[in-house]
């Protein structure tokens, strides 16, 4: 408060202010508990991305028969995106695949959109880290590394 000076125009104490932190910590679970077929993806971007970021989301998730929920902190790039299916039915393996694709393919090159919840049967057509120019041969060097045997969590995440 002190740091923000005049520009506060509300602040939350209390119970209200207990309340509000809790539904931001537990978003992702109350999203899949109401909406089991959601889509929840994990959002790295530039902060000043933040703004073009949500709009590529929302215009990806409607494109697709999805509603777009989000939370986070914009002031730092890092928000937690919800991806709920409009309709009653889940919607095809290749709607999440078209609305992830959409969304990343948007998105700047520093910027990373993981997929950590999604149906089953979607995730075989698409990859729910994502891709980036140089991680994924960073994190096999770190594997190969700790793990020259290759026995710790074999064929989990990297080959």
């Amino acid at each position: 408060q002190r740091e923000l000076r005049g520009s506060t125009t509300q602040e939350l104490q209390g119970e209200e202010e207990e309340h509000t932190w809790s539904a931001v910590s537990e978003f992702s679970e109350t999203v899949m508990a109401r909406h089991r077929n959601a889509m929840i993806v994990s959002l790295s971007v530039p902060i000043a991305a933040v703004a073009p970021a949500l709009a590529a989301a929302e215009r990806a998730a409607l494109d697709n028969n999805f509603l777009l929920a989000a939370v986070g902190r914009a002031g730092v790039g890092s928000m937690i995106l919800a991806f709920i299916p409009l309709l009653v039915d889940p919607p095809s393996a290749m709607q999440y695949v078209a609305a992830v694709s959409a969304f990343r393919g948007s998105l700047p090159r520093d910027a990373s959109a993981i997929v950590e919840r999604c149906p089953r049967e979607a995730k075989l057509h698409f990859s729910v880290w994502g891709s980036s120019p140089t991680d994924l041969e960073a994190m096999r060097a770190v594997k190969r590394a700790l793990d020259p045997a290759g026995i710790l969590n074999r064929g989990r995440f990297l080959l």
